[in-house]
């Protein structure tokens, strides 16, 4: 992770945010253990607030993760 100084606190309160409601809902498995951990959060985050969306409707945190999709390559939907 990245020094949390450098982002504005809405920022900061936005990723634990996130961080603690899709931990370990959100599929990262294209994304090989090797790939730097910076890189990983910010695909992590994007795929998170991506699932926030339907979210917002009512379905349980897992179903929203789950109607995730995204790429490695494509740059977050």
């Amino acid at each position: 992770m990245h020094d949390e100084g450098d982002a504005p606190v809405a920022g900061r309160q936005l990723r634990a945010a996130l961080s603690r409601e899709f931990a370990g809902l959100i599929d990262m498995t294209d994304f090989p253990s090797a790939t730097p951990d910076r890189l990983r959060e910010s695909a992590f985050l994007a795929r998170a607030l991506a699932a926030k969306a339907p979210r917002r409707r009512s379905p349980p945190f897992r179903v929203a993760a789950a109607a995730v999709i995204d790429g490695a390559d494509d740059y977050p939907v």
